[in-house]
Formats: C-alpha cells, sequence, structure tokens
C-alpha cells in the first residue's frame, strides 16, 4: 500500500529534513536515501535530504496563484532547485519526461493514488514555507533603523546636527563660521572625537565682509573685495 509509504517518508522527513519524491528509476535515487525496491525493478520508494519542501500528497491537479513557473528538470531534485524561490512545487511525469510545476500558491485538486515511475500523469505536491523569514528580516531591519535614528536625533532634531561648544552642545543647520559641519566637532557619546568637517565662510580670501553665506553646507560668495572679480565662487585678482 501506498500510506504506509508515505508514512515512513514523512517520519524521516521530520528528523532529516527530507521529503518523499515516489517512485523513481533506482539509477537515479539521490545519495543517501532509503530505497524499497519492488517486483518492477524500474521502480522504488525514495526521499530527497536536506531540503525545506515538505510533501503534501498527490492529486490529479493543481490550482496555482500568483508567479507560475513550469521546467522539465532531469531529477526531483532539480525540480525543487528550481522552485527554491516559490512557496509550492509540483512534480509530475509526461511519457519518460519530468514536468516541474512552481508558484506562489499551489493547492491541489483531487486526491489519489501516487503514480508508479511506468506511469504518466498525476502530480507530487510539495510546499514551502518562505514568508515568516522574510517578514521577520524586515521586522529587524526596521528595529535597526529606528534605533540609530533615535541615536542621531537624541539632541537635535532629524534636519539638524548637534556641534560641540566648548564644554556645551548647539545644533547647527547652516552656521557661516561652521558651514557643512561642525569646526570644534562633532556631539555625543559615540562621536565626541569624530572629525570636524565644517568650514569657515567668513575666513575665506579675498570676500568683501558680508558677501559670503552658508546655503546648504555650502559656501557661497556673492560679494569680493576691491581689486577682485568672482569667478566660479572665489574672488580672484583683476588684471
Amino acid at each position: 500500500m501506498i500510506v504506509p509509504i508515505i508514512i515512513a517518508a514523512l517520519a524521516i522527513r521530520s528528523v532529516e529534513a527530507a521529503t518523499y519524491i515516489g517512485c523513481v528509476d533506482p539509477a537515479n535515487v539521490p545519495a543517501g536515501s532509503s530505497t524499497t525496491i519492488s517486483t518492477d525493478v524500474n521502480a522504488c520508494i525514495a526521499w530527497i535530504l536536506n531540503t525545506p519542501f515538505g510533501f503534501s500528497g498527490c492529486y490529479s491537479q493543481t490550482v496555482s496563484q500568483g508567479r507560475t513557473r513550469t521546467t522539465f528538470p532531469s531529477s526531483p531534485e532539480g525540480c525543487l532547485a528550481n522552485c527554491a524561490t516559490y512557496e509550492g512545487a509540483a512534480l509530475s511525469r509526461s511519457n519518460n519526461l519530468l514536468v516541474c510545476q512552481c508558484a506562489d500558491t499551489l493547492d491541489g485538486d483531487g486526491a489519489e493514488v501516487c503514480q508508479p515511475a511506468s506511469a504518466s500523469g498525476g502530480f507530487y505536491l510539495y510546499g514551502q514555507s518562505l514568508t515568516e523569514p522574510t517578514a521577520l528580516a524586515r521586522r529587524q531591519l526596521r528595529e535597526r533603523l529606528r534605533r540609530a535614528q533615535i541615536a542621531r536625533n537624541q539632541y537635535c532634531p532629524s534636519s539638524l546636527t548637534a556641534c560641540m561648544i566648548g564644554c556645551d552642545h548647539e545644533a547647527f543647520e547652516a552656521d557661516l563660521e561652521a558651514c557643512g559641519g561642525c569646526m570644534n566637532g562633532l556631539y555625543g557619546p559615540t562621536v565626541r572625537n569624530a572629525i570636524a568637517t565644517g568650514v569657515d565662510c567668513s575666513a575665506l580670501p579675498n570676500v568683501a565682509l558680508g558677501g559670503v553665506t552658508c546655503t546648504r553646507g555650502q559656501c557661497e560668495v556673492s560679494a569680493c573685495k576691491y581689486g577682485y572679480a568672482l569667478v566660479d565662487n572665489q574672488c580672484v585678482r583683476m588684471l
């Protein structure tokens, strides 16, 4: 009977992470599988080791939803490998060919006794779970981003940066003497020794008094001292 064989295969799967693949040619049995040779020398019972797919049963047809893919692998292992990014897989035989179906959602319709190697038609149905690990990874990423944002914004709003001023700190956005950064270093327990990156726009050479501003972290020169001309945001001597 096919039922005890299926139960035995599922029991093995629970211990060794294997899945039942039914009757195949003994020459193509996966390495390490347990086999039972029947009176038909072209048939055996086998299961694939180390796979996330679990055996769901045999059905006369399948119903799919979402993405789908059909391949013609050389072995049952190839089918499950082809369906690694899908939650459902189905394996069938047609005139000595293996037909493999992959789908985001794959259900069986019309339960039946699993077919032997010499028979065509019918589907071995498998499933795996891809949703839970993906959702967990997304939650962990969101939590890491949340903690990082809290650490960055614990002293100033998100648009400002906390800078050292003597023994205190202040939030800077477009300070003329610390344009684009903090002249005395960043403020905070983890960045107190960070390299300062600010620019003192008021110290730029040959710029007229009041002739420079800090806009979006960049010094913008608008006027030069007498005898100098503004070229590419710099004051150069006139010839």
